[in-house]
């Protein structure tokens, strides 16, 4: 073999060395930042599915049936905000509501209480919406009284409810940047169709998930001060 032939040899050798740690090198930083993306997204930045009290991520009554949650219900606890104009309307009790199915399938209202809205026993009525039929749990609602028209619909969701004894309302009136409601306007209420039996501790339980803390409930009571026996 001459000198020729040699240098030719050593180079195709050098060549295909060079083109295997190109290669490894390759496949190496390609593994690196795939680790790397999987990790960023798995550890170091959390999935939005993963955030706690996210709307989207707050679950609602499965399977809801609009027909056997219409009737009369009891308004027995609420969730109110502090700072919002709902607040001076607090002293209220002998809450009930009267809830219709109509042909479209969304709901007419009627409610009744003494200081509610402001005055003593007024009868309001209004509606509630579904907004997708594939949710027809997350409804908004709005009652044609001087407060409800100043307040306009707000959502009106069924988190949980039996039909035949409670249900669990939930409403958040402004959503945060990361998609969870604001403390100072989340709202909650339950509603029972026996006004006078107590409900089980664990039924309250699932206010947690929309990061409804049990102590924030109040009690709404009834007097039977208002003859609100015919609504």
């Amino acid at each position: 073999m001459n000198s020729l032939e040699q240098y030719k040899l050593r180079r195709s050798i050098v060549c295909r060395r060079i083109k295997m740690a190109l290669a490894l090198a390759g496949v190496t930083t390609v593994g690196l930042l795939f680790f790397l993306s999987m990790y960023s997204s798995d550890s170091a930045v959390p999935r939005q599915r993963d955030v706690p009290c996210r709307l989207d991520n707050i679950r609602t009554q499965q399977n809801f049936d609009k027909k056997a949650f219409a009737g009369t219900w009891y308004a027995t606890m609420n969730k109110v905000s502090e700072s919002s104009i709902i607040s001076t309307f607090l002293s209220i009790y002998d809450i009930k509501i009267k809830l219709t199915l109509n042909s479209d399938g969304n709901y007419k209202i009627l409610s009744a209480g003494a200081g509610l809205y402001g005055y003593y026993c007024p009868v309001g009525d209004g509606a509630a919406q579904v907004i997708e039929q594939s949710q027809p749990e997350r409804m908004t609602a709005e009652l044609d009284t001087r407060l409800g028209r100043m307040l306009g619909a707000k959502p009106f969701w069924v988190l949980k409810t039996d039909y035949t004894s409670y249900a669990l309302i939930y409403s958040c009136w402004e959503v945060t940047a990361d998609g969870r409601c604001s403390p100072d306007s989340t709202y909650a209420g339950v509603m029972q169709r026996d006004k006078s039996i107590k409900l089980a501790p664990s039924v309250l339980e699932y206010f947690k998930e929309a990061c409804v803390e049990e102590d924030k409930l109040t009690i709404i009571n009834h007097y039977n001060y208002c003859n609100i026996d015919k609504l």
